[in-house]
């Protein structure tokens, strides 16, 4: 696996040989949630979202709603 020199600009040698795992881990982690944070709302009524009910928009995405009736919507708007 290469080292990114621009995540471990700044640390010391000894912090780069311990710790590049924890970091990339942690930038994944942190895209993972981004991603999350920006579809936590439905796309119809603005209201959270139910992780549980989704469907896959035209772009090949999975979209959470907040209810089937917005869902059913999304689906009817989008085939």
């Amino acid at each position: 696996m290469p080292i990114i020199p621009v995540i471990f600009a700044g640390m010391s040698s000894t912090q780069q040989t311990t710790t590049p795992m924890k970091t990339l881990l942690s930038i994944a982690l942190l895209s993972f949630a981004s991603a999350a944070m920006a579809a936590d709302k439905c796309p119809i009524s603005g209201k959270d979202a139910d992780a549980s009910i989704t469907a896959k928009g035209k772009d090949g995405k999975t979209v959470a709603f907040c209810c089937e009736k917005c869902k059913a919507k999304f689906e009817k708007k989008n085939k």
